[in-house]
């Protein structure tokens, strides 16, 4: 029986080498369960500060659109309806001389003009005078030509002549008696262009010719361009007066 039972001394290293196992797992369990708190709140701490961090974003956020809308808001009132009235108006208002450039662009309209004239510098000048207000323009370089020229469009017969007065081989005078024996003063009107120093005989003999009335050069822009309207609609008028009484 008794070399049966274990030592007592062999029981006591068996006892005490349990309990050293179970303390060891003991501790092991508890710095595990430590570690996992310890991550379950690094975790909670993470997912707090996140949570945290997205709603001070999301509020910057949400204040900043709150911002940029009552500032676009601010802007829309201010420039909303009175000042775009008036901005629309003031970009519409127009001065009396673009009115009046707006009337002159139409005035020459339907208008035909033949320049007599056998230097080129001055047949240049009267185009751009009479094209920019709106006349058909038509030359002619010596009075021959001019002559054969309004034959040539009597079908759509030219409603006033511009003629140089000192022109080779045909003057504008010995043009003008030319016209007068077939055209009117009212039906074809001649304005005679010759320099500015000129007497009373030279006048005289002109309108004695037939001549309508006189330009001087240097040209002055707007008062040929109103002596030739008002030739040009005296010469309508008479051909359309004279149409009716055709008929």
């Amino acid at each position: 029986r008794l070399d049966a039972a274990p030592p007592q001394g062999a029981q006591l290293t068996e006892r005490t080498t349990k309990l050293a196992s179970a303390s060891i797992t003991g501790s092991g369990w508890a710095s595990s369960s430590r570690a996992g708190s310890s991550s379950s709140s690094s975790s909670s701490v993470s997912s707090s500060a996140s949570s945290a961090s997205a709603s001070s974003i999301s509020s910057s956020s949400s204040c900043s659109m709150s911002s940029s809308s009552s500032s676009s808001s601010t802007s829309t009132a201010t420039s909303h309806p009175a000042m775009e009235r008036a901005s629309t108006r003031k970009r519409k208002r127009r001065t009396p001389a673009d009115a009046e450039n707006r009337t002159l662009a139409r005035r020459g309209e339907g208008f035909r003009v033949l320049c007599v004239d056998d230097n080129d510098v001055n047949l240049l000048v009267l185009r751009r005078m009479l094209e920019h207000d709106g006349y058909e323009v038509l030359f002619s370089r010596s009075g021959q030509q001019a002559l054969d020229c309004v034959e040539r469009e009597e079908s759509d017969p030219v409603h006033v002549i511009l003629c140089d007065l000192m022109m080779p081989q045909m003057n504008g005078l010995d043009v003008v008696r030319h016209l007068r024996v077939r055209w009117s003063p009212f039906q074809l009107p001649v304005l005679m262009v010759t320099a500015k120093h000129r007497t009373s005989g030279d006048l005289k003999a002109g309108f004695e010719a037939g001549v309508n009335d006189y330009l001087s050069k240097p040209f002055d822009r707007e008062d040929i361009l109103c002596r030739v309207n008002m030739n040009c609609r005296l010469a309508k008028e008479t051909r359309t007066l004279l149409q009716r009484a055709a008929l």
